[in-house]
């Protein structure tokens, strides 16, 4: 009996812990709203107000050539594997490279896919360098101009490198070589 009375006690005093912490944490809570500003992202109307914050998104737009989708690796490796007249021996256990080996690359080659978007981030990202061109300091002002430009005609020189037509695919006066919208 006595075993059962302290059971009933324990019982008791999990029930009530289990209605009073929430009654405490509702009475004693904050009423104020947690407002934070994002970190990941920045508002467009204040993202390149000054010529520091332009340089750091030029910057960024160097660190965009870098990954490996990009001048990273894929590009290079791809080339030589389309360029592939049988001197090369792909082996290698990434079916998308053994697609481009094969000459056979399906719509949804996830590394073409990835090549494609990291070109385009880096150009999307120095065209925003190029819109805010007038907050730059004077002294670096052409510098600036120069390198995003740099950046955007080595990304689109590869990009048709890799995913234009043949010359003699077409008229060329009419087809272009990918989309530049």
């Amino acid at each position: 009996m006595l075993i059962k009375s302290i059971n009933c006690l324990k019982m008791k005093n999990i029930y009530y812990k289990i209605l009073l912490y929430p009654a405490l944490l509702t009475v004693f809570a904050c009423s104020k709203n947690l407002d934070t500003k994002p970190t990941q992202s920045i508002d467009q109307a204040t993202a390149l107000n000054t010529s520091n914050d332009v340089l750091v998104a030029l910057t960024g737009s160097y660190a965009d050539l870098g990954v490996s989708s990009f001048y990273g690796g894929y590009p290079f490796i791809a080339s030589e594997l389309l360029a592939n007249a049988g001197e090369l021996n792909w082996s290698g256990t990434f079916q998308q490279f053994t697609q481009i080996n094969n000459k056979a690359i399906p719509v949804d080659n996830s590394f073409v896919a990835n090549t494609w978007l990291a070109g385009y981030t880096a150009i999307n990202d120095v065209n925003n360098v190029l819109s805010a061109l007038s907050v730059v300091d004077s002294s670096k002002r052409d510098r600036v101009e120069g390198e995003a430009k740099f950046i955007r005609a080595a990304a689109l020189f590869d990009l048709v490198r890799l995913y234009a037509k043949s010359w003699n695919d077409g008229d060329p006066a009419v087809t272009m070589a990918f989309p530049l919208s």
